[in-house]
């Protein structure tokens, strides 16, 4: 058997890593079957409803909710995987962990399946990391940089952005060890030629934190996820929707479908940035929002309902 060749292409909440997918199925070779596997922190496969608007037959996509592949769900996972192996025979599978996972236990699961080719591992840094502290002092995120062979500084949308970007590759350069390539990317437009990258690169300089415990960064203390749902008929007006997560500076990242006034709409926000766009209708409003502290939880409806 061909041995199937399996990318992980990872970045913290928010990154862009759906989006990337995207364009890179846009690009996929037609003679190419290829098998995606999404990982959801809660218990909506928001990015699973995104992603099948642009798949075709050919390709297969299958998610694993309500924990991380790399730890809690790692079983379901695996049974997943043997299922694609066994059944879909794909030459790629593209895997895309919660923003949250740990890339390091991830790849030491793949690596127990034979018949996967482990290619160097993607990551997506959003731009606008640079300079947030609660990105830069967060031991996932830093891991995930570590961890990865390649860098893709995402959401690059404007000339402002170029500053901070070249900042941030300088800054990941210098820290970390020497990855095989840093990219920029906009609105998730990274190119297939990703797919292709040679063996990890030998030498460069080595990152000096210990990452084998991450206790202090165990993310079910850290954050929590709340689902919502609506019935298709509730109208939901989104500029009082942004005015309301904006307030709520202890949301990280909010995602889902809202009906409006203009249509139904794919709806997602990090730290107080927000992106709406057109959607196709679904049988419900459903929204998923992730809390950087339990303890700062609040009703959303109660407050949806102050806002309307």
């Amino acid at each position: 058997m061909k041995p199937i060749r399996t990318h992980i292409i990872t970045g913290f909440l928010g990154a862009g890593k759906t989006s990337a997918i995207i364009q890179l199925f846009r690009q996929k070779p037609a003679q190419e079957n290829w098998a995606i596997v999404i990982n959801e922190f809660g218990k909506v496969a928001i990015d699973r409803m995104i992603l099948q608007d642009y798949m075709d037959d050919s390709s297969t996509i299958r998610e694993v909710i309500g924990g991380c592949i790399c730890c809690s769900s790692r079983d379901y996972f695996q049974e997943h995987i043997q299922e694609i192996i066994k059944q879909k025979a794909p030459d790629r599978i593209i895997i895309e962990p919660t923003g949250l996972g740990r890339v390091r236990e991830l790849r030491n699961v793949l690596e127990t399946f034979p018949s996967l080719q482990m290619e160097p591992v993607i990551c997506l840094v959003d731009v606008n990391s640079y300079d947030n502290s609660h990105f830069r002092n967060n031991p996932i995120y830093l891991q995930q940089i570590n961890d990865a062979d390649a860098i893709v500084i995402s959401k690059c949308d404007s000339d402002s952005h170029t500053e901070l970007s070249d900042a941030l590759i300088h800054w990941i350069k210098n820290t970390y060890a020497e990855k095989l390539c840093y990219r920029k990317c906009t609105r998730g437009n990274v190119g297939i030629e990703l797919l292709n990258l040679p063996a990890k690169p030998a030498g460069g300089k080595p990152f000096a934190a210990d990452f084998t415990n991450l206790a202090l960064a165990d993310k079910n203390k850290i954050y929590t996820q709340q689902a919502y749902s609506w019935p298709a008929d509730r109208i939901f007006n989104m500029e009082r929707v942004q005015r309301l997560l904006g307030d709520l500076t202890s949301v990280i990242r909010a995602k889902g479908y809202l009906n409006t006034a203009q249509g139904w709409m794919l709806f997602q926000a990090v730290m107080q940035q927000f992106t709406v766009e057109p959607a196709t209708e679904k049988t419900c409003n459903e929204l998923v929002v992730i809390w950087k502290d339990p303890s700062m939880v609040q009703p959303l409806e109660d407050l949806l309902q102050k806002n309307e």
